[in-house]
């Protein structure tokens, strides 16, 4: 069981607003760009806890070593049921996003855009799925390659 202050001590995650994936939606529409969503597998997996964060976790019942009672784990990255795995998701992708040149917007924490004098790609992002469109194709295919490493 987790404790406030021990264990963990943010658990919120921006995600964005009904209004943001309608505003893309109509955006993509009004000009004819790809629109896409797509869904991060085991998510919560890919963040890692920071040093501050320290999490033990008991041996599961039927986990192969006979004497449970000798055995803690020290949880290296976030998982599903963490009260902190949200947040930490979003800290995790919001860094990655960071590195592929992506800003913020500071309407909606959830929306971030990568703009360039010949592109623009958009991405809103939902815990773990996302809607992704812009202009041209190929700028929204080569996001995709750049966040699937």
């Amino acid at each position: 069981m987790q404790i406030h202050g021990i264990n963990y001590y943010e658990t919120y995650a921006p995600v964005a607003r009904l209004a943001s994936f309608r505003f893309l939606i109509a955006i993509a529409n009004c000009n004819g760009w790809p629109l896409d969503s797509f869904d991060f597998d085991s998510a919560y997996l890919n963040s890692v806890l920071g040093d501050d964060e320290i999490v033990y976790l008991e041996q599961p019942k039927d986990y192969a070593q006979k004497d449970a009672k000798r055995y803690i784990f020290r949880l290296v990255k976030a998982l599903y049921g963490l009260k902190q795995g949200a947040k930490s998701w979003y800290d995790s992708l919001s860094v990655a996003l960071y590195e592929l040149k992506f800003t913020r917007s500071d309407a909606d924490h959830g929306v971030f855009v990568r703009k360039s004098t010949d592109s623009l790609v958009a991405l809103a992002v939902h815990v773990d799925n996302c809607l992704v469109t812009g202009f041209p194709t190929k700028s929204v295919q080569q996001f995709k390659v750049e966040i699937n490493k």
